[in-house]
């Protein structure tokens, strides 16, 4: 399962702010959040993250990495061992020119080069 981005148009994510009624400030608050009811069961892996690696990583490779856990006795080690992997391949994407990462698919979807 993958949650949707929730987002007023491309690359205006929704973000808690306090505009004190400036012109042209989007406020979003907690209740414009989506909320979701899953079933989990032992062995799930929920990943939070930020834009920074979802811009980055298309889900597959955020996957791939998290197969090499014990996914039923992972050790504290092992999960951070993971998540910084996945931040620094994030950031080595993201610095990569000739990576098209989801984020530059969408741009070019909404016709920015």
């Amino acid at each position: 399962y993958q949650s949707q981005e929730q987002q007023h148009y491309f690359n205006t994510p929704y973000q808690l702010s306090i505009s004190n009624d400036r012109l042209g400030v989007i406020q979003d608050r907690p209740s414009d959040a989506d909320t979701t009811t899953l079933s989990i069961q032992k062995g799930d892996l929920i990943v939070m993250a930020t834009d920074g690696l979802f811009d980055n990583m298309f889900q597959q490779q955020i996957v791939d990495r998290l197969q090499r856990i014990d996914r039923f006795a992972p050790s504290y080690e092992a999960l951070k061992e993971a998540a910084d992997k996945l931040a620094a391949d994030a950031r080595n994407l993201a610095m990569d020119e000739d990576y098209m990462s989801p984020f530059a698919m969408k741009a070019q979807h909404y016709g920015l080069n």
